[in-house]
C-alpha cells in the first residue's frame, strides 16, 4: 500500500543559506508538465496529501499551477515555506493549503536567515489570527544557539494562532551546510530530551507540541526529489538518504517498502498531518 502522504521537493533553489539545512543544492527541476504528470500518477495511487517543500517551493513561478492540479486531484495539500513571499501567494495559500509549516528558531533578533524573516513569520500568524486558512504548524530546529531559548520561543507561540509546533532534533547529512556546521549546532540526545521536555511541560497546555528526536525520523517518509527521484533520509548513509529511482518505475513502492521504517512512517504522518 501507497503512504497516504508523500513529500515533493519541487525545487532546491532557496533565498537563504541556513547554517543547518541538509537540502543539497541542485540544478535538476522538474517542469510543469512532469510535475503535474507525477501528481497524477500519485492521485491514482490513492495517495490522500502531498506535502510541497524545496528549497523554497514559493520561488517556482508555476506555484499556483502545482497547487491548483493536487487540488484537482482530490488530494490534500501540506506547504512547508519560509514564508518571505507569503504576500505573492497568500490567497492560494489561505483557500487551498491545509497545513501551513513555517520556520521560528528565535525569540530574539537572532536568524538563520534574514533580519526579516522572523517579523515575516510573525505577520502571518497575525494575518491568520484575524482570516480563515490552514492550520499553522510552526517548526523549530533544536540546536546550540537555541536550546536554551525554547521557552521564551514558546511564550511567543502562545500568544499567536499556532496549532501545532514541532521541535526538532538538529541532525547533519554530509555534503550539506549542516555538516559542516555540525560541530557549532548539534545538541546531544539527552540535551534535547531534556530541553523539550521542560517546553512540553511548560507549554502543552496551550499549544500541541510534537517533539521529533533525529532518530523518529530516520528512515521515514517517502521523499520526491526535484527530479522526481525517491529517497528515503537515512542518518546511517554517507548520502543521507537511501535513493530508489524513478517515481514512475514500476517497482518503486516495492523498494521503499523493502527500505523504509513503516512503523516511523506511519506514526509521523499520523501525529504531524492525519490526526485532527
Amino acid at each position: 500500500m501507497w503512504p497516504k502522504i508523500v513529500f515533493i521537493k519541487i525545487t532546491s533553489q532557496c533565498n537563504y543559506n541556513c547554517k543547518y539545512c541538509y537540502d543539497r543544492k541542485s540544478s535538476k527541476e522538474s517542469s510543469t508538465k512532469d510535475l503535474i504528470k507525477a501528481i497524477k500518477f500519485l492521485s491514482s495511487k490513492d495517495v490522500e496529501g502531498i506535502v510541497i517543500t524545496g528549497g523554497e517551493p514559493l520561488l517556482r513561478k508555476d506555484f499556483p499551477k502545482i497547487i491548483q492540479s493536487i487540488k484537482k486531484q482530490k488530494m490534500k495539500v501540506y506547504l512547508d515555506t519560509n514564508g518571505d513571499l507569503f504576500p505573492k501567494y497568500k490567497e492560494i495559500i489561505s483557500k487551498d493549503v491545509s497545513i501551513l509549516g513555517l520556520p521560528f528558531d528565535f525569540a530574539n533578533n537572532q536568524s538563520y536567515r534574514g533580519k526579516n524573516n522572523k517579523k515575516n513569520v510573525l505577520n502571518i500568524l497575525q494575518y491568520y489570527k484575524e482570516n480563515n486558512g490552514p492550520k499553522i504548524r510552526v517548526g523549530t530546529v533544536v540546536t546550540k544557539d537555541n536550546i536554551d531559548k525554547l521557552e521564551k520561543i514558546g511564550k511567543i507561540l502562545k500568544r499567536n494562532k499556532v496549532d501545532q509546533w514541532k521541535i526538532y532534533q538538529f541532525f547533519k547529512i554530509s555534503t550539506t551546510n549542516s555538516e559542516k556546521n555540525k560541530k557549532g549546532l548539534a545538541v546531544t540526545n539527552k540535551e534535547f530530551k531534556e530541553g523539550s521536555r521542560d517546553v512540553v511541560k511548560k507549554y502543552s497546555r496551550d499549544i500541541n507540541i510534537l517533539v521529533s528526536p533525529k532518530s523518529s525520523r530516520n528512515k521515514a517518509y517517502f521523499f520526491i526529489d526535484s527530479d522526481l527521484s525517491v529517497f528515503i533520509p537515512s542518518q546511517e548513509s554517507s548520502t543521507g538518504r537511501i535513493s530508489l529511482g524513478s517515481l514512475l518505475d514500476k517497482d518503486i513502492l516495492k523498494k521503499w517498502l523493502s527500505k523504509v521504517n513503516k512503523e516511523k512512517n506511519d506514526r509521523n504522518l499520523r501525529r504531524t498531518f492525519i490526526s485532527p
